[in-house]
């Protein structure tokens, strides 16, 4: 009998909460090397007031998930997306193959963006609702607050419009490449990428939504430019969790692989996942107009 795909939504959505933050993107293989630091100059914000929507969005129809995990599931995480005059993305659905069916929305007004995500179990039976109300100070996101949160978490920003800090207790850093090469949140991920340039952030998934890999940040408002210049050049090729920043206490490491379509954009996302022991694959396929 295959297992529910409950748990691994659950499991994954607690992981990534521990550094609660993640970017990156596709392409062939070839290390970076450069190690050298990003700038640290924290600004409270930086960047342009966003008319259009990132072009990164345009022509995204559907995004399937497959892995092992659990004795294996396959998802719809994104399909039936609508788009506001802007080009803005409005509303898309996730589809769980098991138990769950879920509903996002986005509402943008002048200085801040609502996010909502309603949930149903096969039967019609209400799961959750969850609201994430986010704060745009001249098109950047500069905070963020669960509506059961006594306050909101913020957002800072070099002065290359990058996420360096996230609330008190989680730091970002950047390398001259233009990459996220360190995260600092009581453990350490450390990140490796690809000599080629990137097309768009690697994927995870939280446990109502698809977020970027590194910072667990809304993958859609990242690629519509929502959080300033945070994807990295290059594409990630793996990235190490190291418990309490301890180099010789590996938590988990993963590696990805991309394939691309005649016209270079991102048709496939391959996740190879090590944790204490026990490896899974995730199979993020992209389906383009």
């Amino acid at each position: 009998m295959k297992k529910s795909a409950t748990l691994k939504f659950m499991v994954m959505a607690m992981f990534v909460a521990m550094f609660c933050v993640s970017l990156t993107s596709c392409g062939s293989d070839g290390d970076n090397d450069d190690t050298a630091t990003g700038g640290d100059n924290i600004s409270d914000v930086t960047g342009e007031n966003k008319d259009d929507a990132n072009n990164l969005m345009k022509g995204l129809r559907e995004i399937y998930s497959e892995t092992t995990y659990l004795g294996g599931s396959k998802d719809v995480m994104f399909q039936n997306p609508e788009y506001d005059k802007q080009g803005r993305l409005t509303y898309y659905e996730i589809h769980n193959e098991f138990d769950f069916d879920f509903y996002i929305r986005y509402e943008y007004q002048k200085d801040k963006i609502i996010f909502t995500s309603s949930g149903f179990y096969k039967g019609g039976e209400v799961y959750h609702n969850e609201k994430i109300t986010y704060t745009l100070e001249k098109g950047l996101i500069t905070s963020y607050q669960y509506s059961s949160d006594d306050k909101p978490c913020s957002i800072k920003y070099d002065d290359k419009s990058r996420i360096v800090q996230i609330g008190d207790n989680r730091f970002f850093s950047w390398n001259s490449a233009g990459d996220l090469y360190e995260g600092k949140y009581g453990g350490l991920m450390v990140c490796k990428y690809m000599s080629s340039l990137a097309q768009m952030p690697a994927i995870w998934e939280s446990s109502t939504s698809l977020v970027d890999a590194c910072f667990h940040l809304d993958l859609f408002l990242l690629m519509q430019g929502y959080f300033g210049k945070s994807i990295p050049v290059h594409n990630l090729k793996s990235w190490d969790d190291y418990i309490q920043g301890n180099l010789d206490n590996l938590f988990e490491k993963c590696y990805y692989t991309y394939s691309f379509d005649s016209k270079g954009r991102c048709i496939k996302q391959t996740l190879n996942d090590e944790m204490s022991g026990n490896k899974t694959t995730t199979v993020y396929t992209l389906k383009w107009e």
